[in-house]
């Protein structure tokens, strides 16, 4: 494990010295469960602290962590990662101490196992934002000498993570796009002209107005960032016709809301894009985009504005206070994007179940017989596809033939269902919009994953079908949300998105099974190619 820093009394109390004891030894992690992160507060005897203790005789690391966090967290342990080693020498008290560093992702919740010094001393643990986190220890003003040591510990381990977390850039590689982020720096444009130059990319995008926090763009010759940017790219070689842009944004989560209309205004087609923007700005910029473009693969490419880089970020007042911003802007934006947002309905077939197993069966079964061979049906299924939401009732009428059996016990949950469902039905509540028959509720329960739903709404128990507005209407009624408070994901534009988009709700459209085929619409507010991508979004 690398190490992350050594402390000592020269970096506590300015003195000399170092004890030869033998070294305790500790497992610490940052612990994260969604958007909040463990602290452990106690009066007596720190304030506030990263969960871990000690590694008993006979435990390895790993395993001393997840005892550790199973008793002042009650979670267990999901992606565990190496953040790295803290060495205390701590002369003074004749004490040395290793301490090993992880970042936890909880697997569940519970509560706290405290022991009984601990519960009388008023121990108790905390959840708090990555922000909230770092500012309650920074802000720490130890009583003790003890205390000197856990604060110091703590920041470094916290420095560490906050660096990873938040300069993600990387080195170029091929791309369909570049996306130039708004700002008033020249050297984005310049980044982004050298990797066109390079052949690394054909088109920029470039983007936007001015800051929010700004009354006009800082260089009186320009009107906004679109300008700037656009006339440093001209000068540096690159041909105007690959070109794009929007000149309306002013902060870096409207650059990507933006981008995606100058994508979708245009017809381009991306599926690899990098981002240039400031090294200490990747991280916001990654989110935001992604969040727009969940199925493009992004790569981030920066270089070190006003001064600051992944290096030398601590070491300057102006710097973390840079740094802390933009943790601050994150979560600030992102509780934007999502704060209207209460329910998720989904569609079943095709959404939630793979129906694969039952269109092969019933094409076998619609061609036996008949002068029609099983691949001339199915490949016609796939041609009306592109341009139809019910290509197999097309390719029925085109061949004349009959529609046949839909065998419903052949729908079994895609892979990845429940992991999705599970994550999402901790934070909003979840719904079923569907053109189902009879006993939807029982089938979910048998799927297993009937119990992430707090309300099913199937035609055959209202009596009304999609695309009947109605059907969605009596879900937002019995869910008592307003329109825009809800999301709906389906994979049919006619039977899903288009209706409830046309209500006012928010739509993500699963390109799965049959809607493959189908070129991308820019009716739906997002396209994900599998159902699990929806976790980039929501």
């Amino acid at each position: 494990m690398k190490l992350i820093a050594e402390i000592t009394d020269k970096e506590i109390l300015g003195t000399e010295g170092l004890s030869s004891a033998e070294p305790r030894y500790t497992a610490r992690a940052i612990v994260k469960n969604e958007d909040l992160y463990a602290v452990i507060h106690s009066e007596k005897f720190h304030p506030y602290s990263l969960p871990g203790g000690g590694i008993d005789d006979g435990e390895d690391i790993v395993t001393a962590l997840k005892r550790e966090i199973l008793e002042e967290t009650g979670c267990t342990c999901g992606r565990i990662t190496e953040l790295g080693m803290v060495k205390e020498n701590r002369a003074q008290a004749d004490y040395t101490q290793i301490s090993y560093y992880y970042v936890v992702e909880a697997d569940s919740v519970g509560e706290p196992h405290f022991t009984k010094e601990e519960t009388n001393s008023g121990t108790v643990l905390q959840w708090h934002t990555l922000f909230e986190m770092i500012k309650l220890i920074n802000e720490l003003q130890p009583s003790t000498y003890q205390q000197q040591y856990l604060k110091a510990r703590d920041i470094a381990a916290l420095n560490e993570y906050i660096t990873d977390y938040i300069f993600v850039g990387t080195e170029p590689c091929k791309a369909d796009t570049i996306f130039v982020v708004g700002g008033s720096l020249p050297e984005a444009a310049e980044l982004a002209a050298e990797l066109y130059n390079n052949d690394y990319a054909d088109k920029i995008i470039i983007g936007g107005k001015y800051s929010v926090k700004r009354d006009c763009f800082p260089l009186p010759e320009y009107e906004t960032e679109y300008d700037f940017y656009k006339d440093i790219l001209l000068k540096n070689g690159v041909n105007e016709n690959d070109i794009y842009g929007e000149n309306e944004s002013g902060y870096t989560k409207q650059n990507a809301e933006y981008a995606k209309r100058v994508v979708e205004e245009n017809n381009l087609s991306i599926i690899k894009a990098m981002i240039v923007c400031k090294s200490f700005h990747a991280k916001r910029c990654l989110l935001f985009y992604q969040m727009y473009f969940p199925t493009v693969i992004f790569t981030v490419v920066t270089f070190d504005g006003f001064g600051i880089s992944r290096d030398n970020w601590q070491q300057t007042e102006y710097g973390r206070e840079r740094i802390m911003g933009e943790i601050q802007r994150i979560e600030e934006q992102t509780r934007e994007h999502y704060a209207d947002l209460k329910w998720v309905f989904f569609d079943i077939g095709s959404t939630l179940v793979d129906e694969i197993e039952c269109y092969e069966i019933r094409f076998k079964e619609t061609t036996e017989n008949t002068d029609i061979s099983f691949y001339e049906f199915k490949d016609k299924v796939v041609e009306f596809a592109a341009t139809s939401d019910n290509p197999y009732k097309e390719a029925v009428k085109f061949f004349g033939l009959q529609k046949t059996k839909w065998y419903k016990e052949l729908e079994t949950p895609y892979p990845f269902t429940e992991s999705v469902l599970s994550e999402l039905s901790k934070k909003y509540k979840l719904g079923i919009i569907a053109n189902q028959s009879s006993g939807s509720e029982q089938r979910l329960a048998d799927w297993g994953i009937g119990k992430y739903f707090d309300l099913v709404i199937a035609s055959a128990e209202e009596g009304v079908e999609k695309p009947n507005p109605e059907i969605f209407r009596i879900a937002l009624d019995r869910a008592n949300c307003l329109p825009k408070n809800a999301v709906m994901v389906g994979d049919r534009l006619d039977n899903d998105i288009i209706p409830a988009k046309e209500l006012g709700m928010k739509t993500v459209w699963v390109k799965q099974s049959f809607a493959t085929y189908q070129p991308n619409s820019n009716i739906a507010d997002y396209i994900i190619n599998t159902l699990d991508e929806i976790l980039k979004i929501l």
